[in-house]
Formats: structure tokens, sequence, C-alpha cells
């Protein structure tokens, strides 16, 4: 199935990559396409939405969710070769779907830098540590202070962690968890968590 799917988006996201000097963030390692299918069958996005994507990789999540939902999706990848090889999947997945402008921005920093606007879905696989989950999250948060609007945060194979910071530190709800019944690991799942506007 990752083969398949990877061909028909014109992309090429198989394989992991491990940091070798950045100790907070983890290894890429794209979602597999069977748990993201799920995911778009349980938790349908709209046009509207615009997805952020922390730790793209090489944008198998950016690049399937607008191939469904034909949404606007940001990437946030720190890794140089990673990140080279995600440009070539953008400008491979345009020609494939005749695109002439992008539906993406792909930044190549620090994900601690990045100050959402106005995005309302973000999108986790474990990229980095808690120390850094929480100024995330706290960027997130001044984002949505500046501009309150309903949001969701998707958290694939969870951190305890990061769901007891979320839980117990933050203005977001659990609302949906999405568990994947043919995986026997109790972590394969998504757990949705949602903020609502005070007013």
């Amino acid at each position: 199935m990752e083969r398949y799917y990877d061909e028909v988006l014109g992309i090429e996201t198989l394989g992991y990559r491990e940091w070798d000097d950045e100790p907070e963030y983890y290894r890429c390692e794209s979602t597999p396409y069977r748990a993201l299918a799920q995911l778009a069958k349980d938790f349908p996005l709209k046009e509207e939405h615009h997805v952020v994507d922390f730790g793209c990789g090489r944008g198998r999540v950016s690049f399937y969710l607008h191939h469904l939902f034909n949404l606007r999706v940001t990437g946030i990848e720190l890794h140089e070769e990673t990140f080279a090889e995600l440009k070539e999947n953008e400008q491979s997945y345009l020609q494939r779907k005749d695109l002439e402008e992008s539906p993406f921005t792909f930044l190549q920093c620090h994900v601690e830098d990045f100050i959402p606007e106005d995005q309302d879905v973000f999108y986790f696989f474990n990229p980095f540590s808690v120390k850094i989950f929480r100024k995330v999250l706290a960027n997130i948060e001044r984002s949505l202070e500046k501009k309150d609007r309903e949001c969701y945060l998707i958290l694939y194979y969870p951190f305890i962690d990061y769901k007891y910071y979320l839980e117990k530190y933050t203005t977001f709800e659990k609302v949906l968890r999405i568990r994947l019944d043919w995986e026997e690991d109790e972590r394969e799942k998504f757990i949705i968590y949602r903020h609502l506007p005070l007013y």
C-alpha cells in the first residue's frame, strides 16, 4: 500500500531518517497510508481547513490530505536533506495533479520558531520532545489569543507526555479517538483535540 499510494501521488516517502545532531528532534518516519485513510474516513476535513504538519518529513501527510480534501497545507521540516526531498516531492506532485499554483507552504526552520496565523488543524506524529511540544503549543495558543477560532490537534501514535500536557495545561479538549483495529499496539491510534472560541 505504501509504494502504491506514493506512485499515485507521484512522490517518494518510504524509509526512515535519524537525526545526528538534534537530540530534541526525532526520526523522520511517515504515517502509514492505511492509518491516514482511516483518519480521513472518521475525521473528514473540509476544503477551507488549513493544516500544519509539524515535522512533515518528505510530505506524505501534506500531499495525501490535499489529494483527498483539496485544502491548504503548511509543512515544517528542519532536516536539510529531508527538506530537499520534500521540495522534489512537491514539484512532482504538482505536475502529477496538473496544478499551476502550489497549495503548500513548506518551511525549513525549527518548529518552535513558527507562529501560526490562520491555520486551524495541527498534525503531530511525535516529531520532537515534549519540551519542544510545549513551545509549539504556546505558539498556537498565542495565535489563538490574537485570532480566536475553532481548531484541532491531531496526534498519531501519541506520547503519554503529549496527552498529559494537553489535557492538564491547555484549552484543548479530547473529542475523538480513532483506534486502528488491525494493529495490536494500543498506541497505534489517533487522538483529536479541539479548541472552541471563547465567544
